[in-house]
C-alpha cells in the first residue's frame, strides 16, 4: 500500500491543509480520498460549499458488492440535496476554495 499524492491547485494558494492518514480498501479500490459511503468527510465538505456527494457510478456497494444505502445519521443530517457533485467536481471544489488535502501517512 501507498499514500495518495497531495491534492492543491498551482493558481490557489490554500488557507487549510487538510490531512488524511491511511487510506480505506474502498478508497484505495477507486483511487479517491474518503470513497467509503458512510465516512463522512465529502458530507462535511458538501454541506460547507453548498452541495451533496453523487454515489459512485453504480451506486453504494458492500465489500461483497451488493447495494447498500447512505447511512441515515448521515442523510437526516445533510443540508443540500442539490447539486450533487462527482468526486472529481468535489475535488474541484474544495481546491477552488482555497483548501488543500494530503495523505501524510505511507504504508
Amino acid at each position: 500500500m501507498v499514500s495518495f499524492g497531495a491534492l492543491v491547485r498551482d493558481d490557489v494558494k490554500p488557507h487549510t491543509l487538510i490531512c488524511g492518514t491511511i487510506p480505506s480498501i474502498n478508497s484505495f479500490d477507486r483511487g479517491q480520498y474518503f470513497a467509503t459511503h458512510n465516512n463522512a468527510f465529502w458530507h462535511i465538505v458538501g454541506d460547507a460549499l453548498g452541495h451533496r456527494r453523487r454515489p459512485p457510478d453504480g451506486g453504494w456497494k458492500s465489500k461483497r458488492g451488493k447495494p447498500i444505502k447512505m447511512p441515515a445519521f448521515i442523510e437526516s443530517k445533510l443540508l443540500h440535496k442539490e447539486p450533487q457533485l462527482r468526486y472529481d467536481e468535489q475535488v474541484s471544489a474544495l481546491l477552488a476554495a482555497g483548501y488543500a488535502l494530503w495523505d501524510v501517512l505511507q504504508v
